[in-house]
């Protein structure tokens, strides 16, 4: 099964906060191809930076992190582009008022939506929205 991560999921991962335990069990998933965008790898860099400024994640730790990911998108996630149609569907989505949903994780669900994949997140309202508009939520 092909599995979409969102950001929640990877920083999870490659960072230690409440959701890395579950982060790891999920990449461990027999059976599963895990697959990011371009919006994820933006997002990742941009959730690293916010947790050095913040002083969640000293700079060296965030030097690490950051290699962690470079590695796993070499090596374990499949990397998707992000293309213009996913901005249209990713408006559309973000116009609706119920269930709400962010410019960023709409932006995911229209990636996700195009590619016909199950989605992993950690985030319950990306999850509550991605039921909603149809899209599989996993585990």
């Amino acid at each position: 099964m092909d599995v979409y991560l969102d950001t929640s999921v990877v920083v999870a991962a490659i960072t230690n906060e409440p959701f890395t335990a579950r982060a790891h069990a999920v990449l461990a998933a027999p059976d599963h191809v895990f697959v990011v965008s371009d919006w994820t790898v933006t997002e990742v860099s941009a959730a690293l930076s916010m947790k050095s400024r913040t002083g969640a994640l000293r700079p060296i730790d965030r030097e690490l992190a950051q290699r962690v990911f470079r590695r796993l998108l070499s090596e374990s996630l499949e990397r998707e582009r992000v293309m213009p149609a996913d901005f249209d569907r990713a408006a559309e989505m973000a116009e609706k008022v119920e269930p709400a949903v962010r410019s960023g994780d709409s932006l995911h669900l229209a990636v996700v939506g195009r590619l016909g994949v199950a989605l992993c997140t950690f985030d319950r309202t990306v999850a509550r929205a991605a039921t909603a508009r149809g899209i599989a939520v996993v585990e």
